[in-house]
């Protein structure tokens, strides 16, 4: 579950109230603001997803509603570690006018090249490459997945998630 906090000694009242065995992650969303995901692994790191025919087609992980909280926002960049090389993704398919880091969108992709921020080249290279798109996780995949396949993320951190298959 995420929570917003106005000032950093709500965010430490926050981690006192943790339950045995719960996780946080803290993120400085503005200079003032922070925001906190709590929960046990079970619940709120990990989704399991079944890809359909357009994950393929366009190089998409369709997310749905109710799990678009465990990701950094709309727009906001994030790796996505996977058994083939990681990938630079994103939290887009909103409505049009929807701010950077809303939580809001319908799927994750690879944000155009051009966009791609600089502070990722050194963690994925070719990210501003056609290789970077997840295009090149399914063409890597394809004796693996199919549509109907599952896989599964995990968060890993506030922006480093892994894409396992099955």
């Amino acid at each position: 579950m995420k929570h917003q906090h106005p000032e950093l000694s709500h965010v430490i009242d926050a981690l006192l109230a943790l339950h045995t065995g719960e996780h946080a992650i803290v993120t400085r969303e503005t200079r003032s603001q922070y925001s906190v995901v709590t929960g046990t692994p079970d619940e709120d790191y990990r989704i399991d997803l079944k890809l359909v025919p357009s994950s393929f087609k366009y190089g998409i992980i369709h997310v749905p509603s109710k799990a678009v909280d465990m990701f950094p926002g709309y727009r906001r960049q994030f790796v996505l570690l996977t058994p083939v090389k990681p990938f630079i993704v994103h939290l887009t398919g909103a409505i049009e006018g929807t701010r950077k880091g809303a939580q809001q969108g319908g799927y994750l992709c690879h944000p155009s090249p051009c966009n791609v921020e600089e502070s990722w080249l050194k963690l994925v290279p070719d990210a501003r490459s056609n290789e970077g798109s997840l295009l090149a996780f399914y063409e890597a995949q394809r004796k693996l997945l199919k549509p109907g396949s599952h896989v599964q993320i995990n968060k890993l951190g506030v922006n480093q998630f892994e894409l396992k298959t099955a």
